[in-house]
């Protein structure tokens, strides 16, 4: 009896195997293209590949990944699976490595490659759609699977889709992984993008983003540095230095790369206008002036250097009157004096007001300007009448 019972053990366990066996035949029948029931061949494959008596071999992982590629490109199967081309890879690496005896590895690595390209392609078309989740998700599989000895490297894979050579998945996975709001795995790859030497200023700024987003300022200023090193020469790093000093008040720091910028591109006006108000800020006020002047050469027509002319001979204007007022009664002379050379300075920045009025004659900034310099001014030839052309046209704005 107990024998017999062995033998019915063994016939079960037989049948068992060769049930799950089915499975795997049964599944790769239904994904031929004359049936085309491929959601029958991932409900058989997906069972198979459970089974202990066919989970390790490689030939369930192979048909898996052919089978799962085949929904990723029949777009009336898409929907079966959210992200198929990544289980096809997956399933591919894992036939890889239960295929000891290389039975089919020259079938999975065709496949596998095809199917990092088309990962590649999903990805890109994932972040267009702003499925990040996706997008990363393919990269991450695209980037361990080109690792592999017998499969393309990410150069190939890139030259095979976009006809160039490049590294430049680990950036779009750290893009990826930015826009999901994961900061230390998008510094993660976008640093690996830099150490792939993928347009390394552009990744640095991204880097410098993260660390901004997540308020680390000294991690951004480092990281920018660290870039400006690593370039030739990058004036969108410099500039995003120049920037963070100037808003932090840190005026000396940010001069350095202001002349250095101003060095390798000297025919630039913003240069010369934030220089000019970086010397204003630090009451340098010949330095600033030679600046301005110099951006006005450049672009005679640039209202905002005509306005911070303007202005700072207004302000000279201004500390020129308060100066007399401090004067005591007695000092008749100084007093008449200083007061003439205030006139001087308004009518200077009178004319760089007017120049701008006439660029942007509804700028109500620069009419109420105007209106406060010609009242100073009222007294000499002209500026009476000015004034009452300002008040009207402040009047209909």
């Amino acid at each position: 009896m107990k024998k017999l019972i062995f033998v019915l053990i063994l016939i079960a366990s037989f049948g068992l195997a060769n049930a799950q066996k089915s499975k795997v035949v049964s599944a790769y029948n239904y994904a031929k293209p004359k049936y085309n029931q491929l959601d029958k061949a991932m409900e058989a494959i997906d069972e198979a590949k459970e089974h202990p008596k066919t989970s390790m071999d490689p030939k369930t992982w192979f048909y898996r990944g052919t089978i799962y590629q085949q929904i990723f490109q029949d777009t009336a199967f898409s929907n079966l699976h959210p992200n198929p081309i990544n289980e096809a890879i997956f399933s591919f690496m894992k036939a890889l490595e239960l295929d000891e005896k290389g039975r089919y590895k020259s079938d999975v690595v065709n496949n596998l490659n095809t199917a990092l390209s088309q990962a590649l392609i999903n990805g890109v078309n994932a972040i267009q759609k702003q499925k990040y989740d996706i997008a990363l998700d393919n990269f991450d599989m695209l980037i361990k699977a080109s690792k592999l000895e017998s499969t393309f490297d990410l150069p190939e894979v890139c030259l095979r889709v976009y006809k160039q050579e490049g590294n430049r998945v680990y950036f779009l996975a750290g893009f990826a992984a930015q826009q999901k709001g994961d900061m230390e795995l998008s510094n993660k790859y976008f640093k690996e993008a830099t150490d792939a030497g993928y347009e390394v200023g552009k990744v640095y700024l991204q880097l410098a983003a993260n660390y901004k987003q997540m308020g680390d300022m000294e991690g951004f200023v480092n990281i920018l540095k660290e870039g400006m090193s690593k370039t030739q020469d990058n004036k969108f790093i410099r500039l995003q230095l120049i920037d963070y000093f100037n808003s932090e008040g840190k005026m000396d720091e940010a001069l350095v790369f202001m002349k250095e910028a101003i060095e390798k591109d000297p025919e630039n006006v913003t240069l010369y206008f934030a220089l000019g108000n970086v010397y204003t800020e630090l009451d340098k006020e010949d330095e600033a002036l030679a600046a301005y002047d110099k951006a006005i050469a450049i672009d005679p027509n640039n209202v905002d250097v005509l306005f911070n002319l303007g202005t700072l001979f207004f302000n000279k204007g201004a500390e020129l009157k308060n100066e007399a007022n401090q004067l005591d009664l007695g000092e008749t002379e100084k007093y008449k004096k200083l007061n003439e050379e205030a006139l001087v300075a308004f009518e200077q920045a009178s004319v760089y007001f007017e120049k701008a009025h006439n660029l942007e004659p509804q700028a109500k900034d620069i009419l109420e300007t105007l209106k406060k310099l010609y009242m100073q001014l009222r007294t000499k030839p002209g500026f009476s009448d000015k004034l009452d052309a300002v008040n009207e046209k402040l009047k209909s704005l």
